[in-house]
């Protein structure tokens, strides 16, 4: 309060000190100002009788008269002197009323009640008085506004209706009187200036009119205060330095709530009691002051509440695991290595609360004011004439004149002085205010544990900050152990006494023309002579930043920053190995962020741990089986090759390519692709026994059981091969069958599904394929073992010699016969000039009538009852010089009839027994025959062991010129048993491969002609045609035929595809008569067997 006293103070000494130097320029300033607020130009000129503006009035009474004051004086129990009644004149020449002037006669009735007059410059009653006849109409009786009003009604307040002035309390504002419409305003109210206003109102003691006067109270008195707060909601307590703002009258503000670091705004309050209720929960509150007496004061609350949201509240953060290579949220494979990278948004995790520490501090101020009093003291001294009525002092008076006694009296002035210092100790008080840390969390990331079950197998991937890079936040915190200095002494003249514990001014020595000291009040220099406290906060800095500001401030210090941004932080663990220990699927990713403690004070929160989530992973292990068994169509000697499968000949090396290179899923990464990388192996199975290598040439022959692979077993090929080769025994049954193949993960589970070809569905971690195939048997080896043409007798002496069809053996290599002989086996079909190694015979051939032996192979099931081999001879003819080839017919003479080969006539038969000579079967051969007849049993043959040896020794049908048909009879057994695997049936072994034994005979009196002439009605029409020389050249067609289904033989020996006369090596390019494949015989048309007989 006494601060707001000492600056009114010197604002009026200022006022009173400007109009007393500088005149034209307060009233051109107050001018201006009644122009603004009234609009009347240069208001205060000269007034109406030429008066001029009294400074002596201006400096004492604040306020504008013209003239000196004058009307009746007296005593003023308010001032404490005698006070004019009237200040002097206004503008308008009226009188202008002193309001330090006493009341007349004090009424004990309140102004309320009082008989007022109301618009008095109009009132005759008024008027008409001698003491009120200058008072007229003017200005200011026509203006009135809030603002006028509201300065009338603090005067009368200050005048009129405070307890406290001798004036007494007679008003009350409360109370409904139209005052706008009573009050005459003489002079006005400027902003720094009084006005002067009247009253009149008839008493109801005397009937006597009366008046009273009001103090225009100047505007800036209307001035309220608006005091801002910033309250905790909880405890009540200033969480933020009040501030003051003064504001007029009638003036309207917008105030916006400022953000304080650690507590949340909940709502604002506004009324003239201090903590007033909360109105609204805006931050931004509308105030219109509206002055009212007491009532100055405007309490504008903000009330916050600590945040004490944990520090987990904000924290955030994400996890994404990315591949080059790979979209790794649709599919990656295991054995690709991974970037993991963890975004935390906020790696250092720092929060505060602060409180303001708010006080007073009083301290002693000794002022120390040295002086002398100078003064004069008068005595009196008193002479008696001796010389009556004579000029006895020289004053050119006769003393008689004055002094009738006689005597005279004479004052004479001592001057005297006194030296002394006045010392007078006051108190002053400092207010202060500062923050310190009410609570502090201060954490800083550790690790990011990201758990994956298709990253890691068990355990979560660690992302250690420390050991990716994270680079800490630079952040200072210090608790002061001293927050409060003293203030310094200001000016030259003021000093801290330590000893004494007290400020000591020195004010310069004054000199006083009294007798007495003066009353000395040296308050304002006390007070002025200490600056203010000096205070800091705790220190808080934040990577260079001041949040709490710990300099040394004046007064108050800085409010608290808020925190600065912090960084983010990314974690990035690179080349993250997926383990092929992780199965295919689909993994969801989720998290931790961990903090460690970095510090705390007066906080027991947890470290926080934040659940993250990242991008999934989808691990999809690629495989792909794109296997293929080549189509050995050149040996598939089968009859039907309809049903799409592939052709497996018995004792035959397949092979089957087993890529891993082809089309998967579309994603990034994957598509067209060699996938051996991702696959652990290969394998392959068979639903029969099997020989199987990687080795082609290891199956050549007869292979070791070491490479024998029972039926529907794994056989594991290397991921490097890209082939595997397969044989068949010869004891597998013939048939259709698949053969499965699979391409196994390297992150391979049991059990698990598989797909054919590749695994699209990442739910299998196995590519199949299937291979149809069917498992076909082979007729081959085509051999003449003998000729009963005497001329050819020598060349089958050996019993080891016979006419292959060619040097190779029925998969095209050189024979083994060959590779005895050297390279190449001499004696090979057709027997034919040229071929007998005779001398002398070299240009043989074979005559007619004679027969021939032959014999041939089968693998497979042919070893039923029904099961047969065909052979159907076809006729060409080419002459002397092996030219000019041709079909032809033959006939052969009956009696006198002529019969043609192959006509339903044709009833010339020809029986050979098995176990004859020109067979050449060994007694092996035919026992172990037999023996296997045994031991599979009658259904294969219908015959029994000794029945069977017993049928080899008698005859049975073999041919007739066109047809051979080798039945069971002309079969043995000859299927390879050496080294069988185990497990594998002895008999069955030999049975899978069966040896066919047959002779063919042309008549000896065999006719050929052209193709389709007619031996009319069977008789020689001497117009035909008949060749008479040349060669007959017999080809042969052979068939193999299963259950007696003579009409769909099951293997051939020429097919569509494959002609085992060529694979054997047939050569026709050796032979000097033009030659096909197949041709078997050559006869000469011009001999007979009967040219023998004839000769002998």
């Amino acid at each position: 309060m006494r601060k707001c006293i000492t600056i009114v103070f010197f604002v009026l000494i200022s006022i009173s000190i400007s109009y007393a130097t500088v005149n034209t320029e307060i009233i051109n300033q107050v001018n201006k100002e009644i122009f603004y607020l009234y609009q009347i130009p240069e208001y205060y000129l000269q007034n109406s009788n030429s008066a001029s503006l009294n400074e002596n009035t201006f400096d004492q009474y604040n306020t504008f008269a013209y003239g000196d004051m004058f009307g009746t004086c007296k005593y003023s129990n308010l001032t404490n002197i005698s006070e004019y009644r009237y200040l002097g004149k206004s503008i308008d020449n009226q009188n202008i009323p002193n309001y330090n002037y006493s009341y007349d006669m004090k009424s004990s009735i309140d102004f309320s009640e009082m008989n007022w007059i109301y618009s008095p410059y109009n009132s005759l009653i008024i008027t008409s008085d001698s003491r009120f006849d200058w008072v007229f109409n003017n200005t200011f009786n026509r203006y009135r506004d809030s603002l006028l009003l509201n300065s009338f009604l603090a005067g009368m307040h200050e005048q009129h209706g405070n307890p406290l002035r001798p004036t007494g309390d007679h008003f009350d504002e409360t109370k409904d009187v139209p005052w706008q419409e009573i009050f005459h305003v003489v002079t006005p109210p400027t902003k720094t200036t009084y006005g002067l206003a009247m009253l009149w109102h008839i008493s109801d003691l005397d009937g006597k009119l009366y008046y009273i006067d009001v103090a225009l109270q100047p505007f800036n008195k209307l001035r309220g205060n608006i005091i801002i707060e910033y309250k905790d909601m909880t405890t009540g307590a200033l969480v933020y330095p009040s501030e003051t703002r003064l504001v007029d009258d009638g003036q309207s503000l917008s105030i916006t709530a400022i953000d304080i670091p650690g507590f949340n705004y909940k709502g604002a309050g506004v009324d003239y009691i201090a903590n007033p209720t909360i109105t609204t929960v805006s931050k931004s509150v509308d105030v219109h002051y509206a002055y009212e007496y007491k009532k100055q004061t405007l309490y504008v609350t903000f009330y916050l509440e600590k945040d004490t949201a944990s520090p987990n509240a904000d924290l955030s953060g994400s996890i994404e695991i990315s591949s080059d290579t790979f979209d790794a949220s649709r599919a990656i494979p295991t054995g690709e290595l991974v970037t993991i990278s963890a975004t935390i948004d906020t790696p250092t995790v720092f929060n505060y609360t602060s409180v303001l520490n708010t006080g007073v501090e009083s301290y002693n101020v000794e002022v120390v004011k040295p002086y002398t009093l100078k003064w004069n003291e008068k005595t009196r001294h008193t002479s008696y004439h001796t010389s009556p009525c004579a000029d006895t002092n020289g004053d050119s008076v006769v003393d008689d004149a004055d002094d009738p006694c006689g005597g005279h009296t004479t004052t004479s002035n001592d001057p005297q002085s006194e030296n002394g210092v006045e010392r007078q100790t006051y108190s002053v008080d400092r207010s202060y205010s500062y923050y310190t840390i009410y609570e502090l969390n201060h954490f800083e990331l550790d690790l990011v544990n990201v758990y994956n079950p298709k990253l890691s197998y068990l355990d979560p991937v660690l992302l250690r900050a420390s050991a990716l890079g994270f680079v800490p936040e630079d952040i200072e915190v210090l608790q002061q152990t001293g927050y409060i200095n003293r203030p310094d002494a200001l000016g030259t003249n003021a000093a801290w006494n330590a000893s004494l514990n007290k400020y000591i001014v020195t004010l310069p020595k004054s000199t006083y023309r009294r007798s007495s000291k003066p009353s000395f009040d040296f308050f304002d220099e006390a007070d002025s002579a200490v600056g203010k406290i000096k205070v800091r906060n705790d220190r808080i800095l934040v990577n260079g930043i001041h949040v709490l500001n710990d300099d040394w401030h004046l007064g108050s210090t800085p409010l608290p920053a808020p925190i600065p941004k912090l960084r983010s932080a990314v974690l990035t663990l690179k080349d993250y190995l997926i383990s092929h220990r992780i199965f295919n699927g689909y993994g969801e990713t989720t998290g931790f962020i961990e903090y460690t403690f970095k510090r705390q004070i007066n906080s027991t929160l947890p470290l926080p741990s934040v659940a993250v989530t990242g991008n999934p992973l989808n691990i999809h292990t690629p495989v792909v089986c794109d296997v293929s068994a080549n189509p050995e169509d050149d040996y598939d000697q089968r009859s039907d090759l309809s049903g799409g499968r592939v052709n497996v000949p018995l004792d035959y090396v397949m092979t089957v390519n087993f890529d891993t290179e082809n089309w998967h899923i579309a994603n990034k990464g994957y598509g067209y692709r060699d996938y051996g990388i991702y696959s652990k192996y290969k394998r392959i199975s068979f639903p029969f026994d099997v020989y199987v290598s990687s080795n082609k040439n290891e199956l050549i022959g007869t292979p070791d059981t070491l490479f024998y692979l029972k039926k529907n077993n794994w056989h594991v090929v290397p991921i490097s091969e890209n082939a595997v080769y397969f044989k068949v025994p010869h004891w597998c049954d013939e048939g259709d069958y698949v053969i499965n193949t699979q391409v196994v993960s390297l992150n391979h589970r049991s059990p698990s599904g598989y797909e054919l070809r590749a695994n699209l569905d990442f739910g299998n971690d196995i590519a199949a394929q299937q291979i149809p195939i069917v498992v076909s048997g082979r007729i081959f080896d085509f051999v003449v073992t003998g000729v009963s043409d005497k001329r050819w007798l020598n060349q089958f002496s050996d019993l080891s010699t016979y006419f292959t069809v060619g040097s190779n053996n029925k998969n095209g290599r050189l024979s083994n016969r060959s590779i005895g002989a050297g390279g190449a086996w001499p004696y090979t079909l057709p027997i034919a000039p040229g071929k007998n190694t005779d001398t002398g015979l070299e240009d043989a051939s074979v005559k007619l009538g004679y027969p021939v032996q032959f014999a041939l192979k089968t693998i497979g099931d042919y070893f039923g009852i029904d099961d047969l081999i065909i052979l159907r001879p076809e006729f060409y003819r080419v002459d002397q010089n092996g030219l000019n080839r041709e079909p032809v017919d033959l006939y052969y003479l009956t009696g006198q009839q002529y019969v043609k080969v192959g006509s339903v006539h044709d009833q010339l038969k020809h029986r050979i027994s098995l176990n004859g000579l020109a067979r050449k079967v060994s007694a092996t051969e035919l026992i172990r025959t037999a023996d296997t007849i045994k031991a599979l049993g009658e259904s294969i043959t219908g015959l029994t062991k000794e029945a069977y040896l017993k049928s080899t020794l008698d005859t049975t049908y073999v041919c007739k010129p066109k047809t051979i048909v080798l039945s069971k009879a002309l079969r043995t057994f000859i299927g390879s048993y050496a080294n069988l695997p185990a497990g594998v049936d002895k008999h069955r072994a030999i049975a899978g491969v069966q040896m066919w034994y047959g002779e063919y005979l042309l008549p000896n009196s065999a006719i050929v002609v052209p193709k389709g002439a007619d031996l009319f009605a069977g008789y020689r029409d001497n117009t035909t045609s008949i060749f008479e020389d040349g060669f007959l050249i017999v080809h042969m067609k052979i068939d193999a035929v299963k259950d007696m289904k003579v009409t769909d033989p099951k293997l051939s020996y020429v097919t569509d595809t494959a002609n085992e006369w060529l694979i054997e090596g047939y050569d026709t390019s050796s032979l000097t008569y033009e030659a096909v494949a197949g041709d078997v015989i050559l006869y000469e048309i011009d001999k007979h067997a009967s040219d023998d007989l004839v000769s002998e």
